[in-house]
Formats: structure tokens, C-alpha cells, sequence
């Protein structure tokens, strides 16, 4: 696993534009075990008030019903899962969830990701596709253009990724709650392994 050099980064960047909320992959350590092709795509939730009887994955969005988008991969429920003790006060707040126990790090201007350094700008943006105003028609052609590429759909893999994720950080956390390890780093021995 690549070491940050802060353990406490945020795991996820986020828009939201009318009802539709953008998820973006931002942490580190989770990025270098996720699929690097999908570095810096969103998650798209569908978080409106519309379509209490359809999944996220079942609404459809498009301007030619004949041919309609299927960009969401959840709705609140979804999300909420996924930022539960991972997000910010503020977020927790409006989602009704627990915040994360620690304020998280701001992530420097460059990070390291699998030994490629990489520019936290390109890892996440405020834009958020498919939320309707200016941009929406172009989203709509990208998608097609990219066969659904331009977002992420992959949900059920990364919440896989994200359980190995958060079981190896519990891991190194418990290691590094123990007295040997605090004397190894205090006399500064055998720290990397």
C-alpha cells in the first residue's frame, strides 16, 4: 500500500447541483487500490425528490426518450452509506449522518498514487454532470460518446475496494496503537515494513 504523508485525507470530494450530487475518489492510499482508469470520474447519486419508486441505477436521464442515459448510481440511501463517518460536519449535517471522528488533512497540491505523482486538481472538480442547467446537453453527448465512461457506474467494485481500504487501515491503526511500535518510532527503528 503507498504510505501518505498525512494519515488523515479525506476520502471523497463532492458537488451538487439540483439533485444530483457528484462523488469524486480523492483519497490517496484508496485510489492507488482502485481502478487508476477510473481516477478522477464521479459517482453520480440522484438525490431529488422524484423517482421514489425507482432505484438510482433504473432513473432514467435523457433528452431523446427513445434513447435514454442511465448515469445514477444511487439515490440518498446510497450515498448516505457511502459518507457515513467519511465526510465533514457540514455534509454530515445536511445528510443526516456521522461525521468522521478527526477533521480530515487538506491534501497538498501534489499527491503520490502507485509511484505516479499526480496532481490533486485532476482528482476531483465541482462540476457536476447531468444536474441539468448549462452543460447538460454536452454531458449527455459525452456519454454517449464515451459509452458511459465519463462517470463512474462501478459502484458495488469500489465498495469493495473501499472494505479492503478501511480493513488495512484498522490494521496499521491497531499496529501503530501498540507500545512497540510507539518505541520503534520513538528511537526511530524499523518503522518501514
Amino acid at each position: 500500500m503507498t504510505k501518505t504523508q498525512q494519515a488523515n485525507y479525506p476520502y471523497f470530494g463532492m458537488g451538487s447541483n439540483n439533485a444530483v450530487v457528484s462523488l469524486y475518489v480523492i483519497h490517496p492510499e484508496l485510489l492507488a487500490m482502485d481502478d487508476v482508469s477510473k481516477r478522477g470520474r464521479p459517482f453520480l447519486f440522484y438525490v431529488g425528490s422524484h423517482f421514489q419508486d425507482k432505484s438510482g441505477r433504473e432513473i432514467a436521464d435523457g433528452f431523446d426518450s427513445s434513447n435514454p442515459l442511465y448515469p445514477y448510481v444511487g439515490k440518498v440511501k446510497e450515498l448516505t452509506d457511502l459518507l457515513n463517518g467519511r465526510c465533514d460536519g457540514f455534509t454530515a449535517e445536511w445528510l443526516k449522518v456521522k461525521p468522521a471522528l478527526q477533521m480530515y488533512d487538506k491534501l497538498p497540491e501534489r499527491v503520490l498514487i502507485n509511484g505516479e505523482e499526480v496532481e490533486t486538481k485532476n482528482l476531483s472538480s465541482g462540476w457536476v454532470p447531468f444536474s441539468f442547467g448549462v452543460g447538460h446537453e454536452y454531458e449527455h453527448k459525452r456519454f454517449k460518446e464515451t459509452n458511459g465512461r465519463n462517470v463512474r457506474l462501478d459502484l458495488d467494485e469500489f465498495k469493495a475496494v473501499l472494505g479492503q481500504y478501511e480493513v488495512q487501515k484498522a490494521a496499521r491503526e491497531a499496529r501503530e496503537a501498540t507500545l512497540g511500535y510507539r518505541l520503534q518510532r520513538f528511537f526511530g527503528r524499523g518503522l518501514e515494513r
